[in-house]
C-alpha cells in the first residue's frame, strides 16, 4: 500500500510539474509575442511618414515621433510632459484649437481638421490634422492619438492656381470686351 502510495505521488507530482512547466511556457511566449507587436508598433511609429503625437486629457505630450519633430522643429524630449498649444498653434487658430480639443474630449469620434501652426524657428505652416479620442473602459478620455502633416506647400499651390485661374477669367473677359 505504501509502495503504490508513493508511486501515485511520485507521478502526480510529475503530472503537477509538467502542467506547471506548460503553463509558464505558455505566459513566456505570450510575453514575447507582446515585447514584439510592442517593439513593431515603436517602429511604425517611429518611421511613419505623418507626424504623431500622443496626448493624455491635459493636452501634455507623452509620444513625439521623428516626423513631428521634422515638422515643428522641436526635439521631443523639449516637449514630452509639455502643453505645447500655445507654442505651435497660431494665435489666430488658438479659439479654433481649443474648440477642437474641448470637442473631442467630450466625444468619442475622431475630427479632421486644418489649422495654421508655428514652428520653432517661428514659421507659419498650415497642418492638417486627424485626432482620434481614447476612450476608456469607464467612458473618459484617456489621452489622444493626433497624425498630422505639413501641407503648407499644397496650400499655397492651391491659393496659386486660384489666383492664376482669376487672372485668366479677367483676361479672357477683358479679351471679350475689347473684341466687342
Amino acid at each position: 500500500f505504501t509502495t503504490g502510495l508513493v508511486l501515485l505521488l511520485i507521478v502526480g507530482a510529475g503530472l503537477a510539474i509538467a502542467l506547471l512547466r506548460a503553463d509558464i511556457m505558455r505566459r513566456v511566449d505570450a510575453e514575447q509575442r507582446s515585447r514584439r507587436a510592442e517593439a513593431r508598433m515603436q517602429l511604425a511609429i517611429r518611421q511613419m511618414p505623418l507626424g504623431f503625437i500622443e496626448w493624455n486629457p491635459q493636452a501634455e505630450v507623452l509620444v513625439w515621433n521623428p516626423r513631428a519633430e521634422k515638422i515643428f522643429g522641436y526635439a521631443a524630449a523639449e516637449v514630452l510632459r509639455q502643453a505645447i498649444f500655445p507654442r505651435i498653434v497660431a494665435p489666430a487658430a488658438r479659439t479654433q484649437v481649443d474648440q477642437v480639443w474641448a470637442d473631442f474630449c467630450r466625444s468619442s469620434d475622431g475630427t479632421h481638421s486644418t489649422s495654421e501652426n508655428i514652428t520653432k524657428d517661428g514659421r507659419l505652416i498650415v497642418c492638417e490634422w486627424f485626432n482620434t479620442p481614447l476612450i476608456g473602459s469607464d467612458g473618459k478620455t484617456e489621452g489622444v492619438f493626433s497624425l498630422l502633416q505639413d501641407i503648407t506647400e499644397r496650400v499655397n499651390l492651391e491659393k496659386h492656381l486660384q489666383q492664376s485661374e482669376r487672372l485668366n477669367s479677367v483676361g479672357q473677359l477683358a479679351a471679350g470686351v475689347a473684341h466687342d
